[in-house]
């Protein structure tokens, strides 16, 4: 999977010490130039300024060969989409509302952080709980409540899966066939439209319209 990613997402995960699950979940990861120096800033957090200045194998930068003129979008964010449009991205990582709908209306599939989490916690590889209490903690605008409402529709997830999986009783197929044992962050196979990957999504992880379908 070739994932492309703006500044946000990456130090985001850097300050709530959940960076790790990127390489677990994609393998490698590609930034643009800018990008990279944005999360490499004198005003970042030390902790981010580290990261960058010890960048990992899996955290690959590369330059568009050409950077679209996408009004109201910093460079950082011109670069990433430019990007993923010239490698056929299967993922591009942004968390800003107007990145998104810029990535969507050029048939990119584009997420946000929470996302990103919602499918590692899935994958077992951090807790949802947890990491939304860091993620309060943190100068990343986006709405408590949100977050909780989330966290509660993955435990009723969680919680009916189980149920499902252990009853003795078949179950009506209209009740479960929607349901994948993990949420996905995209339709099989290849890259799918975005109609298509909301849909997949929003089945695994709720469906809640408006900023929300950034996160």
């Amino acid at each position: 999977m070739l994932v492309i990613a703006d500044s946000s997402p990456l130090i985001v995960l850097v300050n709530i010490g959940h960076i790790q699950v990127l390489p677990k979940l994609f393998g490698e990861v590609v930034i643009p130039p800018t990008v990279a120096s944005e999360i490499a800033a004198p005003t970042r957090p030390k902790i981010v300024r580290d990261f960058a200045g010890a960048r990992p194998a899996w955290l690959r930068v590369q330059a568009p060969t050409a950077i679209q003129q996408i009004p109201e979008l910093h460079q950082g964010e011109r670069e990433a989409l430019s990007l993923a449009m010239e490698l056929h991205a299967d993922l591009v990582l942004v968390n800003e509302g107007k990145a998104y709908r810029e990535a969507v209306a050029r048939k990119l599939n584009a997420v946000g952080t929470v996302r990103v989490l919602e499918r590692a916690a899935a994958d077992g590889l951090l807790d949802l709980k947890d990491t939304f209490e860091r993620l309060k903690q943190t100068d990343f605008w986006i709405s408590h409540k949100l977050l909780d409402e989330r966290l509660k529709k993955s435990v009723r997830r969680t919680v009916f899966i189980e149920l499902v999986q252990k009853s003795e009783f078949p179950t009506p197929k209209h009740l479960t066939s929607h349901l994948p044992t993990r949420a996905p962050l995209l339709s099989p196979p290849g890259m799918a439209s975005p109609a298509d990957f909301r849909a997949a999504t929003s089945s695994a992880a709720g469906t809640i319209s408006g900023p929300a379908d950034i996160v």
